[in-house]
């Protein structure tokens, strides 16, 4: 996200300087949806006062007038810092369309207080003071009638979830409604949402095709809502010849998108073929528009499904039939669709994809805009430790899904970023060796005092066989982080949710891994629940170091269990190679199992019932005869 900060006052020179450092190294999310893209800014005065210049500092060439013109043109924000009226005066003749126009702010010299005079919810100026406002603590002026009342603005809900509007006329009247406290109908194609459906908000069925106030739509035919959205974020995939300097691939991107009629300010990533990574003149371009540049190899664009124009010269070269349709739609990630086909220029091609969007509200249904705070604000210096359940994306909470598309860096032993799903991979991954956890923590503690929002994967359960506990004790050095647990699936439920309902009394859960606990302790708690007669569950019941320990736990518990106790585990629970087999205790202690899998042991209540391992809890199913 390229920034142009203007001044006029050496005051103003200095501001423009700490503003820069606050932002250095910092990236932005244009919206919860969205890529975050790196800021980049570049400070210019007209303050000729100022014997020497700090170096970041240059002054504008030509009249203000020409200059705002250059930053409306090849910015994607301008912030003054002045007066506001020299800023109204000097931006007038560029304002052309709410829906359009670039972001500007205000910000006085003595950095208390910035202000969003221009595009506060699409253009996003509100989002980006309030963002601004977080890293610095200089106060936000918010003057938005819908934001003052803690209202809904459904043009700051479309931009929110990457959404295009159409129908804009629509805006005002669903705004009013809005603060007049009047109910808002919605009505989402899918019927699918993430968080909790603000009071504001009834929910219409999108079978009903009623008139609606808000219609969230991809069908064309579909007009019947007062102000209608459409998704919106746009990714470039681009191939190129070797050495194509930026500025070439820039002006071929720019007049493609525009000849085809597609918004260039919802370009949120660009993406290649991995023998591009360095290719210079994309990353030139990658990093003056403040762009995040994804490469893929060979195999993963093969991968993509879809019907590609094939080039066999391509494939010789690269190893695949098309580069920038299947980047574009591999960056474009599930649900994405191809909306610009393979386009050629002097040794460029390009195609455009659209990202498929979750629509998302926040909890909040009483404070509308604190839906937007908690959306727009970014968590700093926070440690989220998730337990990602058996690992596929359909088994993961809500919740848990949320919070890592809000993270920036993501942390986890190497298993489990690899079942991380595909999108979450392109953020900042990082990852220690087995029995390296205590590395792992503190790697993520000092991620998190960087500023950043960092989660700790772990499958199942955090709190269960997971990194929450370790977090906490080495949080005690840093207490200025704070940690937040998010539960997932235990592979005690989901594994027993396959075989039936083994653990449908008191049951208790062993793991038999003695890197931590000492054998001896383990070999009581297996006699204890044997003696207590409850049902087990038994987690990393063998390694390729310790394989017989499924067998001794077995024998341990034939001293005090029939052998014919009916048994049963599942490997790669919730996975594509998910196994599970039935038997009993006897056979079990033959059995051979891997880390991946989870064993479950039935009490004396335990049968095999319809095929499945169920333990009976005590309710009498025979319905007793009145008379």
């Amino acid at each position: 996200m390229k920034i142009k900060v203007i001044s006029f006052t050496k005051n103003g020179i200095d501001a423009s300087v700490e503003l820069k450092n606050a932002l250095k190294g910092k990236t932005y999310k244009r919206f919860h949806n969205s890529y975050p893209v790196k800021i980049k800014c570049d400070l210019f005065t007209s303050c000729k006062s100022v014997s020497e210049l700090p170096r970041e500092v240059s002054f504008w060439p030509d009249s203000l007038a020409s200059f705002v013109e250059e930053g409306f043109r090849n910015y994607d924000a301008l912030i003054f810092i002045g007066a506001c009226g020299i800023a109204v005066r000097a931006i007038a003749p560029y304002i052309k369309d709410k829906l359009t126009d670039k972001p500007v702010l205000v910000m006085d010299e003595k950095k208390q207080n910035i202000i969003p005079i221009l595009a506060g919810h699409v253009g996003g100026a509100n989002r980006l003071t309030q963002y601004i406002s977080d890293l610095t603590g200089i106060r936000p002026v918010i003057t938005t009638a819908t934001d003052l009342n803690h209202k809904l603005a459904v043009d700051l809900f479309a931009t929110e979830n990457g959404l295009l509007i159409e129908k804009r006329e629509g805006i005002a009247t669903v705004s009013a409604k809005a603060l007049n406290n009047e109910t808002i109908t919605i009505s989402i194609e899918g019927n699918e949402y993430d968080g909790t459906l603000p009071s504001c908000f009834k929910l219409v069925p999108y079978e009903d095709k009623g008139p609606t106030d808000v219609l969230i739509t991809e069908d064309k035919k579909r007009k019947n809502g007062t102000v209608v959205f459409r998704q919106g974020e746009i990714v470039v995939g681009i191939g190129c010849k070797r050495g194509t300097p930026a500025k070439k691939i820039g002006d071929f991107v720019w007049n493609t998108i525009k000849e085809n009629n597609i918004p260039y300010y919802r370009i949120s990533a660009i993406s290649s073929i991995d023998l591009k990574k360095d290719e210079e003149g994309l990353l030139e371009f990658a990093d003056r528009t403040g762009t995040p540049f994804f490469t893929f190899s060979a195999e993963q664009l093969e991968a993509v499904e879809g019907d590609f124009k094939s080039s066999d010269f391509v494939k010789d070269v690269t190893g695949v039939d098309n580069v920038c349709e299947r980047a574009a739609m591999a960056a474009a990630g599930e649900g994405g669709k191809l909306i610009l086909g393979k386009t050629c220029g002097d040794g460029i091609t390009i195609a455009v994809a659209r990202r498929k969007n979750r629509i998302v509200f926040a909890t909040s249904d009483t404070q509308y805009r604190d839906y937007y705070t908690d959306t727009v604000k970014e968590d700093k210096n926070i440690i989220y430790v998730v337990g990602m359940g058996p690992g596929e994306e359909k088994s993961m909470t809500s919740k848990a899904l949320s919070v890592l598309e809000k993270c920036d860096a993501i942390i986890g032993y190497t298993v489990y970023l690899d079942l991380l799903p595909e999108r979450f991979k392109r953020k900042e991954l990082l990852s220690t060796p087995m029995r390296r956890e205590k590395e792992r923590c503190v790697l993520a503690f000092e991620k998190a005092s960087e500023g950043k929002a960092v989660a700790m994967i772990c499958s199942g359960d955090a709190g269960i066989y997971g990194m929450a506990s370790l977090i906490y004790e080495i949080g005690e050095k840093y207490p200025e982080t704070e940690v937040e647990v998010i539960p997932g699936i235990t592979a005690a439920s989901s594994g027993a949710a396959v075989l039936g309902a083994p653990l449908n009394h008191d049951f208790c859960v062993i793991s038999l891994s003695d890197l931590l606990p000492p054998g001896e302790k383990i070999e009581a708690r297996l006699k204890a629940a044997a003696a207590g007669d409850f049902a087990i569950a038994i987690y990393n019941p063998s390694s390729k170091k310790r394989k017989d320990y499924l067998k001794k736990a077995c024998e341990i518990l034939l001293c005090y269990i029939e052998p014919e106790r009916p048994c049963g585990y599942v490997r790669n629970i919730g996975r594509e190679n998910e196994e599970l087999t039935y038997c009993n205790l006897e056979e079990l202690k033959d059995k051979e199992v891997d880390m991946f899998t989870t064993v479950f042991i039935g009490n004396s209540e335990t049968e095999m019932i319809c095929g499945k391992l169920v333990t009976k809890r005590g309710y009498n199913t025979e319905t007793e005869n009145p008379n």
